[in-house]
């Protein structure tokens, strides 16, 4: 099927190339382009969806196809990648010089996140999940272990993958004026199957025991079946003083699966499914204008920009839930319907957001440049405010509407200080008002310095430093009753995003220019936060980052590149275990108890790569060699500590490492005149470890509670792959 798509349009284009309607036209015409075709084998890596993320690399036809034509009033150009393949690109554009232009498109995007997933659940894809087991008598399993295969091999095997195919068009009118008019369309058709977990909803045993929703996980396939529907319109006026445009844009988006239901495999005495929402059916538009003021006096220009956006969606709320009621030693739990007395059946979206800009810059004089901006946004959120009764105590809970708003202001100065040294200065403020229970608004104040120095013709130097104060109105100083409230830790609890900080930046770098065809660049990076009012939460973080990279290159005989990357950056933070029974206490200043006491941890992580490449012509005019080689290596660990040793916290030694090789050598041989051959071999290997992920189970067990079910999801990352190609290119 891929050959012969290629073959189909390749003869397309030779014809179009060819096509006397072009040799035959008055006008001057010039025809270019190139024909790929070759094979490709992959031998390896066909486990491992890390391998195959964003790429189809299966064996077989592989094809590329560009064409050019360009007359004096009248132009086209065709572009086919990866031709038949899953993450294919086809572009049309053309148009009159002067008049009009188009362009047509096809483009896939697949993104593999795991093969070879295993689940007991049937219908797979859709939006039902269903399993098959008989119901159990009363007396036979004291926790009522579900009654399901648990040995993985007897389960479905699928893939966790989507397919993201985007199509569409747009067509530029330019009249006989300064004004214009833009018409875009596009489809995006996305559908697949990704990982969602989902506690275990109801379960209970005969002696009433397990009666937490999560305590018990499952992993479960839920369908991707998107549709989008874009189209925008915008109108525009341009000349050497003013630009200006309006832009509207509509967007529909479809999912015909409001919820996923899924059967409980913990109730086994009947059949309870549960329901699991999914993204709903939205509409979207967007209204902005854009415009900019130039030779203002000073050697200045105005940028504006404003806009009005709004996405709405309506949706059936679910009324009722199962709940359960426990049994005795001889018989077995009830479950029933409970209803939860929404204060409304529909619930309706609604979210805003208003947004405008300003940006002034001027040249008051040759050696000055100045910025001045600002920057509004704001998020009014109008949806439905849905009301239900706890069943516990109840009372009446509420959701929340979240709206936030955003000032944000600056000045940037650049001062040419002399004829090799340049220096630069700014400030920025930022406040946040926001509807949140712990911090209603914060503001940033953040001033920088930078200077830049090139006195030495084979050096330039470079220096900035920025510092950022953040002052948060946080409103939890009186809660709680006292220490035994629950209430009373939000006295203590910070949120990293919403709290005081300070951060101090710096960045320093050079370019050296070693010798006449060497050159060099050093760079290092420090960045810490500080969050110094923070008792319980993230308390500070810091980051260092070190580069450098080199380029020789010998015009027309050798080019060598080259570069290393090292990074660290730690994360610290302190937190409270509490177990509200006997002694304890939800202030962190209290004396540790086994029911209460703090734990801190340090969450570290390295990263460094290197890299290489080399280009150079064996033989001029005829045979080009390349290659590249590059390792990259990830190193995180968590530390935990506790007041006293109390709960005996273990470190995850080994956290979220890898490493990556990858060696890529190609050869470009000139056969004859516009024909090229091709060939090449790439090696890729990653190998993935964290002690989270060792001894993955599918089913996971307890001796006094039911099993969790995994499917397998991100489980393979690790490969080894080689992979070889050979292409015949064509050129005209």
């Amino acid at each position: 099927m891929r050959l012969k798509s290629i073959c189909l349009i390749t003869f397309s284009l030779i014809f179009l190339s060819s096509n006397t309607s072009f040799a035959n036209d008055p006008d001057n015409s010039d025809a270019s382009g190139s024909i790929k075709i070759g094979a490709r084998s992959v031998e390896g890596g066909e486990d491992s969806a890390k391998l195959w993320e964003y790429r189809d690399l299966r064996d077989g036809a592989v094809g590329n196809v560009k064409l050019n034509i360009d007359k004096e009033s009248y132009f086209l150009n065709m572009t086919g990648k990866s031709i038949g393949l899953d993450d294919q690109f086809f572009r049309v554009k053309g148009g009159r010089y002067g008049h009009y232009n188009y362009s047509i498109y096809y483009d896939e995007i697949v993104h593999n996140l795991s093969f070879r997933n295993k689940t007991f659940y049937s219908g797979i894809g859709s939006g039902s999940l269903d399993y098959y087991a008989a119901n159990r008598s009363a007396n036979t399993d004291s926790s009522y272990t579900p009654n399901i295969p648990t040995t993985e091999f007897l389960w479905s095997k699928f893939d966790y993958s989507t397919n993201r195919r985007d199509m569409g068009l747009t067509f530029d009118i330019k009249f006989d004026s300064p004004y214009y008019l833009t018409v875009k369309a596009s489809q995006i058709e996305t559908k697949g199957i990704k990982p969602i977990g989902s506690p275990s909803g109801v379960y209970v045993d005969r002696t009433g025991t397990q009666t937490s929703a999560f305590g018990n996980l499952i992993e479960i396939p839920a369908p991707i079946d998107y549709w989008t529907k874009n189209i925008s319109l915008e109108g525009g006026y341009k000349t050497k003083g003013f630009v200006g445009s309006v832009n509207l844009l509509f967007s529909k988006f479809e999912n015909p699966n409001d919820f996923l239901r899924w059967r409980n495999p913990y109730v086994t005495t009947s059949s309870v499914y549960e329901k699991t929402s999914l993204p709903p059916d939205n509409d979207y538009y967007k209204l902005s204008a854009q415009g900019v003021l130039k030779q203002l006096p000073m050697n200045s220009s105005l940028s504006i920009n404003a806009g009005y956006s709004n996405i709405k969606n309506s949706l059936s709320m679910l009324n009722t839930i199962t709940s359960s009621a426990s049994g005795t030693a001889t018989t077995t739990p009830t479950y029933f319907t409970e209803t939860l007395g929404l204060n409304n059946s529909t619930y309706t979206g609604d979210i805003s957001y208003t947004t405008a800009s300003l940006a002034l810059t001027a040249k008051p004089r040759d050696l000055l440049d100045l910025k001045l901006y600002y920057n509004y946004l704001k998020k009014d959120n109008k949806s439905t405010l849905i009301e239900y009764t706890d069943l516990t105590t109840g009372g009446k809970v509420d959701s929340e509407l979240f709206n936030y708003s955003k000032n944000n202001f600056g000045l940037d100065a650049d001062y040419k200080l002399s004829s090799v040294t340049k220096a630069a200065i700014g400030y920025e403020y930022l406040k946040i008002d926001r509807e949140r229970n712990d911090a209603k608004s914060t503001s940033d104040n953040s001033v920088y310095a930078e200077v830049k120095n090139n006195s030495f013709d084979f050096l330039t130097a470079k220096l900035k430093y920025q510092r950022l104060w953040r002052s948060s109105d946080f409103k939890n100083d009186t809660l709680g009753t006292g220490t035994t409230d629950v209430n009373y830790i939000r006295r203590f609890l910070r949120r990293f995003d919403a709290t005081d900080k300070t951060m101090d930046l710096l960045k320093l770098g050079f370019d050296i220019y070693a010798a006449e065809h060497l050159d060099i660049g050093l760079e290092y990076t420090y960045k810490t936060n500080d969050y110094n009012t923070t008792k319980l939460g993230r308390t500070k973080d810091k980051r260092d980052e070190y580069y450098v990279d080199a380029v020789y290159e010998y015009p027309d005989r050798l080019k060598l590149t080259g570069f290393v990357d090292y990074e660290t950056a730690k994360y610290d933070s302190y937190h409270r275990y509490i177990n509200p029974t006997g002694t304890y206490s939800y202030d962190p200043d209290s004396a540790p108890v086994i029911n209460s006491y703090n734990w801190a941890s340090i969450l570290e992580d390295k990263n460094w790569s290197v890299g290489a490449g080399v280009e150079m012509p064996v033989r001029k005019d005829k045979l080009d060699v390349a290659a590249s080689w590059t390792y990259a290596e990830a190193d995180g660990r968590n530390d935990f500590t506790s007041q006293n040793n109390i709960g005996n916290p273990l470190d995850i030694n080994i956290y979220d490492d890898y490493k990556k090789h990858t060696l890529n050598v190609k050869a470009i041989y000139r056969f004859v005149k516009n024909m090229n051959i091709i060939g090449g071999y790439a090696y890729e290997s990653m190998e993935y470890k964290d002690e989270q992920y060792d001894g993955y189970e599918y089913v996971m067990t307890t001796a006094t509670s039911p099993n969790s079910y995994l499917t397998g999801a991100y489980k393979d990352r690790n490969y080894n792959a080689n992979i070889v190609y050979l292409l015949t290119s064509y050129n005209f």
